[in-house]
This record gives C-alpha cells, sequence and structure tokens, in this order.
C-alpha cells in the first residue's frame, strides 16, 4: 500500500497523511519540509542510481527518463516522442 504523498487520499496535507499513517500529530510529514537538511548532491547522485538501476533494460537506445518539473502545458509537435498526455497543471489531456 503506499504511503505518504502516494496515498490515495481526497485531501493531502500534513495532517491527513499523519492520520491515515497512524501518527497523532503532523510533526513527521512536517519535518521533511521543513527542518530536514540533506546534500543535494548526494540525493541527485542516489536518483540517477536508482532510476538506472530500475529503468535501464541493458540496451543503450531505451532508457529515456525525462522529468518536467515547470508543469507548463507543452503544445510541440514536433519533439521527439511527443504526444497528447494528462497535465496535472492544466487539469485535463493536453
Amino acid at each position: 500500500m503506499p504511503t505518504g504523498p502516494l496515498m490515495e487520499l481526497e485531501d493531502q496535507n500534513c495532517w491527513t497523511l499523519a492520520e491515515a499513517a497512524g501518527h497523532s500529530t503532523p510533526d513527521r510529514p512536517q519535518h521533511f519540509p521543513a527542518r530536514a537538511s540533506w546534500d543535494e548532491q548526494q540525493v541527485t547522485a542516489q536518483a540517477a542510481r536508482w532510476a538506472i538501476e530500475h529503468l535501464d533494460d541493458g540496451d543503450p537506445g531505451h532508457t529515456v527518463l525525462i522529468i518536467d518539473e515547470t508543469a507548463d502545458a507543452k503544445s510541440s509537435t514536433e519533439a521527439a516522442g511527443a504526444a497528447r498526455h494528462h497535465s496535472g497543471a492544466l487539469g485535463h489531456i493536453a
């Protein structure tokens, strides 16, 4: 069963996530965005290792991972692999 932000809850905030996980206060979910510290380069390297381990099938021409954190609508039809897809920012397929 998914935990944290992956849980399917009607409202997702630190209180609802904490309650769904069985905690009496939102202290644990609030720790990460409010107080946790980490080495950005180490986290990036670890994320890259995870992606390679889980997505690479050994064929150099097959592994592609695209992360778009802008949430902007994309309108190019000339980009490789461009297709209509759901946009969370827009709330519909675009």
